[in-house]
């Protein structure tokens, strides 16, 4: 039976710069959690009360550089350091020694400490589940925490073990510096790495699946075939440019904006067998992906053949190559079989948004006359810009669109798809409805403030002549 946790207030010195007494209190989860410190605290008692468990918000916008005192702390036995340090800006202190093996939570611990760069290589991660935006806008962070054999004097471990790791969304968004080794992570459990190195400006390093041995143990790190959402992962990563072949994305639902911005990138990605410790699988199989909305927009290198891929299930595409310069491959509608699976690619059948496609990617001409386009809706300046297209694409059947403007201003007439008068007049009141709904609007609000004094004045100037 857990013992009842007695609430304890903190107690300042000296302007609550010196905090003497460490205040907690029981938690909604029935953990003993701190009292966060006042945000001028720059020094604490070395001794963390033993019945402390949960760390989160402790020095949230805390605005010292160091604080005195927490290098002493025994953190063995807490279980959550979740916005620890958020925005705590100024803070930049040796935390090298702590015991973090129990900790499961650390998602926005040093989010927004925009001067942290210290070495916490050694730190023992293997219980967190949760890194979520745990370096976030982390500006000056750029320290090795690669996994690796820990030896001390009393055990041997692995540092930055991250196998047990859920979550690593926005883990390095905005950490302009970040730019170390990870190739050995372990994120066979990650299942969401959307944002994961947005604007990471500087980062390019392998991280591509691979077999890797640490201590008696092998195993496969970037392992990703259990993540579904990659939307923005390296979105204005303008350096990166490493090879991602070996990707299992299989279960994968959303890469909007994935490559977005990631102007240096040009590696293979298409659809292919692959066999990594003696495992044969489907690298880049994205037929469960419903949204590539912005996914290589302005990668204005990228340029590589993804003829393979299982569009099946795309329902969003919205600017996918919007100013994507370089991009010139063949994505016609095609039988194809891998590892051993005949499936239709660029089967674009449940596609609903594709407007602004091929917006400004200015290098675009290959034929795609056998899309099939039965479902699309919305295709407003799906060739807007894309000044190289000169394919015949008259036999589409747009069915049921909805928006058809600027479709492709600089198409000959006799390749575009046939409209009948119906459809037109939809897509012009399709694209004008706001602006008809406004004008529907003052009219109405015009005639009922004028037409009080209108039907009097035809009163008076018809029925009063007959007086």
């Amino acid at each position: 039976m857990k013992r009842k946790i007695k609430m304890q207030k903190a107690k300042y010195i000296e302007n609550n710069t010196i905090c003497i007494k460490i205040g907690y209190f029981e938690n909604e989860n029935k953990e003993c959690q701190i009292e966060q410190f006042k945000p001028t605290t720059i020094k604490v008692p070395n001794t963390l009360p033993s019945c402390i468990e949960n760390l989160s918000n402790a020095f949230k916008w805390n605005k010292s550089e160091k604080i005195k005192g927490i290098e002493n702390w025994d953190v063995s036995e807490v279980t959550d350091m979740s916005y620890m340090f958020f925005q705590a800006s100024n803070f930049n202190q040796d935390i090298s020694n702590w015991d973090t093996s129990s900790v499961e939570n650390m998602s926005y611990m040093f989010y927004d400490t925009d001067m942290f760069n210290q070495d916490i290589s050694n730190w023992n991660t293997s219980s967190v589940e949760n890194m979520s935006c745990m370096f976030k806008g982390s500006k000056s962070f750029n320290q090795n925490i690669n996994t690796k054999i820990v030896e001390s004097k009393t055990n041997k471990y692995i540092a930055w073990n991250v196998s047990r790791v859920k979550d690593m969304s926005y883990m390095f968004e905005n950490c302009i510096n970040f730019n170390t080794p990870l190739n050995s992570w372990d994120t066979s459990r990650v299942k969401n790495m959307s944002n994961m190195f947005r604007n990471a400006e500087l980062f390019n390093q392998d991280i591509n699946t691979k077999v890797v041995k640490n201590l008696d143990d092998k195993y496969i790190a970037w392992n990703v075939s259990r993540v579904k959402d990659m939307s923005y992962m390296f979105e204005n990563c303008i350096n990166f440019n490493t090879s991602l072949h070996n990707w299992d994305t299989s279960r994968v639902k959303n890469m909007n904006g994935m490559f977005s911005q990631a102007i240096k990138f040009d590696q293979p990605i298409n659809t292919k067998e692959v066999i990594i410790n003696n495992k044969k699988y489907t690298a880049w199989n994205v037929s469960k992906v419903t949204e590539m909305n912005y996914m290589f927009k302005k990668a204005s290198s990228f340029n590589q053949d993804i003829s393979n891929w299982n569009t099946s299930n795309l329902k969003l595409a919205y600017a996918m190559f919007q100013k994507a310069t370089s991009f010139d491959q063949n994505i016609n509608k095609k039988e194809v079989s891998v590892n051993n699976k005949k499936y239709q690619a660029w089967d674009l059948s449940n596609a609903k948004d594709i407007r602004y496609m091929f917006y400004d990617a200015e290098k675009f001409n290959q034929d795609i006359s056998n899309w099939n386009m039965s479902n699309v809706e919305y295709i407003r300046s799906m060739f807007d810009g894309t000044t190289s297209f000169n394919q015949d694409i008259s036999n589409w059947e747009l069915k049921k669109i909805k928006n058809y403007y600027y479709f492709a201003p600089n198409l000959q007439q006799e390749y575009k798809p046939k409209l009948n008068f119906k459809k037109r007049i939809r897509s012009l009141v399709e694209e004008y409805k706001e602006m008809l709904i406004l004008l529907v609007l003052i009219m109405v609000i015009c005639l009922s403030f004028f037409s009080p004094f209108f039907f009097k004045w035809l009163y008076l100037n018809i029925f009063g002549s007959f007086k």
